[in-house]
C-alpha cells in the first residue's frame, strides 16, 4: 500500500477490474438508455442485492431515481444538455 498524508492509501482499481472481480454489477446499456442515462453505471453487489435483486422492475425504479438525482445535481443548461457529467467507459 502507498502512504498518503493521512496514512495508508489502498490501491486503486479500474471500473472494469471491479466488475470482473464481482465488486460491481455493470448495469445493462439497454436499461440505461430506457432510463435516459447517458453514462455507464456500476452498482455495488451489496446495493444490487438490497435494491434490485431478482425483483422484476426494480432496476427501472432505481435508475429512475438515479436519473432524478443526477438531474437535480446537474440542471440542464439552456441547450438542454446536462453539464458537469462525464461519460465513463469500462
Amino acid at each position: 500500500m502507498n502512504k498518503g498524508p493521512s496514512g495508508p492509501v489502498p490501491p486503486t482499481s479500474t471500473r472494469a477490474q471491479l466488475i470482473e472481480s464481482g465488486v460491481l454489477v455493470d448495469v445493462p446499456a439497454l436499461a440505461l438508455q430506457t432510463a435516459g442515462l447517458p453514462f455507464a453505471v456500476g452498482v455495488t453487489t451489496t446495493a444490487w442485492a438490497m435494491y434490485v435483486g431478482d425483483l422484476e422492475g426494480q432496476l427501472e425504479t432505481v435508475l429512475t431515481e438515479v436519473g432524478r438525482t443526477v438531474a437535480h445535481m446537474y440542471p440542464e443548461s439552456e441547450s438542454g444538455v446536462a453539464t458537469g457529467l462525464s461519460t465513463i467507459s469500462g
